[in-house]
Protein backbone atom coordinates (compact mmCIF):
# COMPACT_ATOMS: atom_id res chain seq x y z
CA UNK A 1 0.00 0.00 0.00
CA UNK A 2 1.51 3.61 -0.79
CA UNK A 3 2.21 5.72 1.99
CA UNK A 4 -0.40 8.32 0.70
CA UNK A 5 -3.67 8.94 -1.50
CA UNK A 6 -3.59 9.35 -5.10
CA UNK A 7 -3.94 12.81 -5.07
CA UNK A 8 -1.06 13.72 -3.52
CA UNK A 9 1.07 11.43 -5.93
CA UNK A 10 -0.68 13.22 -8.96
CA UNK A 11 0.32 16.60 -7.32
CA UNK A 12 3.28 15.37 -6.61
CA UNK A 13 4.07 14.13 -10.24
CA UNK A 14 2.50 17.23 -11.81
CA UNK A 15 4.71 19.57 -10.10
CA UNK A 16 7.87 17.38 -10.98
CA UNK A 17 6.48 17.56 -14.39
CA UNK A 18 6.36 21.18 -14.45
CA UNK A 19 10.24 21.20 -12.69
CA UNK A 20 11.56 18.96 -15.75
CA UNK A 21 9.73 20.96 -18.32
CA UNK A 22 11.28 24.06 -17.32
CA UNK A 23 15.06 22.81 -16.81
CA UNK A 24 14.09 20.92 -20.16
CA UNK A 25 13.05 24.40 -22.00
CA UNK A 26 16.52 26.08 -21.46
CA UNK A 27 18.33 22.23 -22.58
CA UNK A 28 19.92 23.72 -25.51
CA UNK A 29 21.38 26.34 -23.81
CA UNK A 30 23.44 23.84 -21.88
CA UNK A 31 25.31 22.30 -25.29
CA UNK A 32 27.51 21.99 -25.92
CA UNK A 33 28.30 20.69 -22.96
CA UNK A 34 31.89 19.00 -22.17
CA UNK A 35 33.04 20.98 -19.55
CA UNK A 36 29.94 21.28 -18.13
CA UNK A 37 28.88 18.18 -17.35
CA UNK A 38 32.34 17.73 -16.25
CA UNK A 39 31.48 19.47 -13.41
CA UNK A 40 27.96 18.21 -12.64
CA UNK A 41 29.59 14.62 -12.62
CA UNK A 42 32.42 15.73 -9.92
CA UNK A 43 30.18 17.31 -7.78
CA UNK A 44 28.44 13.72 -7.88
CA UNK A 45 31.26 11.47 -8.09
CA UNK A 46 30.40 8.50 -5.79
CA UNK A 47 27.26 7.80 -7.42
CA UNK A 48 28.67 8.92 -11.14
CA UNK A 49 31.99 6.44 -10.85
CA UNK A 50 28.98 3.72 -9.83
CA UNK A 51 27.00 4.49 -12.84
CA UNK A 52 29.97 4.22 -14.59
CA UNK A 53 30.64 1.02 -13.37
CA UNK A 54 27.15 -0.32 -14.56
CA UNK A 55 27.70 0.94 -17.60
CA UNK A 56 30.66 -0.62 -18.86
CA UNK A 57 29.37 -3.59 -17.18
CA UNK A 58 26.22 -3.43 -19.47
CA UNK A 59 28.33 -3.57 -22.58
CA UNK A 60 30.37 -6.33 -21.53
CA UNK A 61 27.28 -8.45 -20.54
CA UNK A 62 25.68 -7.45 -23.66
CA UNK A 63 28.66 -8.23 -26.03
CA UNK A 64 28.13 -11.75 -25.24
CA UNK A 65 24.96 -11.83 -26.88
CA UNK A 66 26.99 -11.20 -30.62
CA UNK A 67 25.26 -8.26 -31.68
CA UNK A 68 27.18 -5.19 -32.01
CA UNK A 69 23.53 -2.82 -31.41
CA UNK A 70 22.97 -4.75 -28.37
CA UNK A 71 26.15 -4.89 -27.09
CA UNK A 72 26.64 -0.81 -27.51
CA UNK A 73 23.21 -0.47 -25.96
CA UNK A 74 23.54 -2.70 -23.24
CA UNK A 75 25.99 0.04 -21.28
CA UNK A 76 22.22 2.31 -21.50
CA UNK A 77 20.14 -0.59 -20.63
CA UNK A 78 22.32 -1.95 -17.33
CA UNK A 79 22.78 1.81 -16.33
CA UNK A 80 18.79 2.07 -16.19
CA UNK A 81 18.36 -1.44 -15.01
CA UNK A 82 20.23 -1.34 -11.55
CA UNK A 83 18.57 1.50 -10.31
CA UNK A 84 15.01 -0.12 -11.40
CA UNK A 85 16.03 -3.23 -10.21
CA UNK A 86 16.47 -1.77 -6.62
CA UNK A 87 13.30 0.62 -7.08
CA UNK A 88 11.21 -2.39 -7.50
CA UNK A 89 13.21 -4.09 -4.68
CA UNK A 90 12.44 -1.58 -2.28
CA UNK A 91 8.77 -1.21 -3.43
CA UNK A 92 8.16 -5.22 -2.67
CA UNK A 93 9.25 -4.10 1.05
CA UNK A 94 7.64 -0.96 1.13
CA UNK A 95 10.49 0.66 1.77
CA UNK A 96 9.06 4.13 0.64
CA UNK A 97 12.08 5.92 1.42
CA UNK A 98 14.19 3.18 -0.49
CA UNK A 99 11.86 3.76 -3.58
CA UNK A 100 12.04 7.67 -3.80
CA UNK A 101 16.06 7.46 -3.48
CA UNK A 102 16.03 5.06 -6.04
CA UNK A 103 13.20 7.22 -8.43
CA UNK A 104 15.89 9.62 -7.94
CA UNK A 105 18.69 7.55 -8.87
CA UNK A 106 16.80 6.75 -12.09
CA UNK A 107 16.80 10.67 -13.14
CA UNK A 108 20.31 11.36 -12.50
CA UNK A 109 20.84 8.19 -14.86
CA UNK A 110 18.52 9.93 -17.28
CA UNK A 111 19.99 13.61 -17.07
CA UNK A 112 23.21 11.45 -17.60
CA UNK A 113 22.52 9.78 -20.93
CA UNK A 114 20.30 12.46 -22.02
CA UNK A 115 23.72 14.71 -22.76
CA UNK A 116 24.81 12.07 -24.21
CA UNK A 117 22.27 11.26 -26.68
CA UNK A 118 22.44 15.01 -27.52
CA UNK A 119 25.92 15.20 -28.10
CA UNK A 120 25.64 11.96 -30.61
CA UNK A 121 25.61 14.69 -33.51
CA UNK A 122 28.83 17.03 -32.46
CA UNK A 123 30.47 14.22 -30.36
CA UNK A 124 32.46 16.80 -28.36
CA UNK A 125 31.86 14.91 -24.76
CA UNK A 126 35.00 13.53 -23.56
CA UNK A 127 35.17 9.52 -23.30
CA UNK A 128 36.35 7.83 -20.68
CA UNK A 129 38.80 6.72 -23.39
CA UNK A 130 40.09 10.18 -22.80
CA UNK A 131 39.23 11.59 -26.63
CA UNK A 132 35.58 12.47 -27.76
CA UNK A 133 33.51 10.52 -30.28
CA UNK A 134 34.87 13.00 -32.75
CA UNK A 135 38.18 12.12 -32.47
CA UNK A 136 37.36 8.33 -32.90
CA UNK A 137 36.36 7.83 -29.18
CA UNK A 138 33.52 5.61 -30.03
CA UNK A 139 30.17 7.55 -28.96
CA UNK A 140 27.54 4.50 -28.00
CA UNK A 141 24.16 7.40 -28.55
CA UNK A 142 26.11 8.55 -31.90
CA UNK A 143 26.05 4.50 -33.49
CA UNK A 144 22.34 3.86 -32.26
CA UNK A 145 20.99 6.74 -33.68
CA UNK A 146 23.13 6.49 -36.67
CA UNK A 147 21.49 2.75 -37.21
CA UNK A 148 18.06 3.59 -36.34
CA UNK A 149 18.36 7.16 -38.46
CA UNK A 150 17.29 9.77 -36.02
CA UNK A 151 20.80 11.05 -35.65
CA UNK A 152 19.45 14.33 -36.68
CA UNK A 153 16.62 14.48 -34.04
CA UNK A 154 19.68 13.52 -31.35
CA UNK A 155 19.29 16.77 -29.50
CA UNK A 156 15.18 16.68 -29.08
CA UNK A 157 15.65 13.04 -28.25
CA UNK A 158 18.06 14.05 -25.45
CA UNK A 159 15.95 16.88 -24.54
CA UNK A 160 12.65 14.69 -23.51
CA UNK A 161 15.16 12.01 -22.07
CA UNK A 162 16.03 15.33 -20.07
CA UNK A 163 12.79 16.64 -19.29
CA UNK A 164 11.71 12.88 -17.58
CA UNK A 165 15.18 12.78 -15.52
CA UNK A 166 14.40 16.02 -14.32
CA UNK A 167 10.99 15.33 -13.37
CA UNK A 168 12.01 12.21 -11.89
CA UNK A 169 14.92 13.58 -10.05
CA UNK A 170 12.75 15.97 -7.91
CA UNK A 171 9.31 13.77 -7.83
CA UNK A 172 10.74 12.34 -4.11
CA UNK A 173 11.04 15.70 -2.85
CA UNK A 174 7.55 16.48 -3.33
CA UNK A 175 6.74 13.07 -2.53
CA UNK A 176 8.64 13.46 0.84
CA UNK A 177 7.43 16.80 1.48
CA UNK A 178 3.82 15.85 0.42
CA UNK A 179 4.59 12.78 3.33
CA UNK A 180 5.64 15.20 6.07
CA UNK A 181 2.76 17.90 5.48
CA UNK A 182 0.12 14.85 5.96
CA UNK A 183 1.85 13.80 8.60
CA UNK A 184 2.21 17.09 10.62
CA UNK A 185 -1.19 17.97 9.58
CA UNK A 186 -2.83 14.64 11.15
CA UNK A 187 -0.92 15.33 14.67
CA UNK A 188 -1.61 19.33 14.41
CA UNK A 189 -5.61 18.61 13.87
Amino acid sequence: MLPRPISDLKVCGILSAAVGAGFAANFRSYLPIPQGWANVESWVFPLSALNLAFHEAGHMIFGLLGMQFLMVAGGTIMQLAMPGACLVHFWKRGNWAGVGAMISWLGMNLVNISYYVADAKLQAIILITGVSGSEGGGHDWGYMLETLGLKNYCVGIGQLIFFFGCGLMVFPLFWGASWAWNRWSARAG
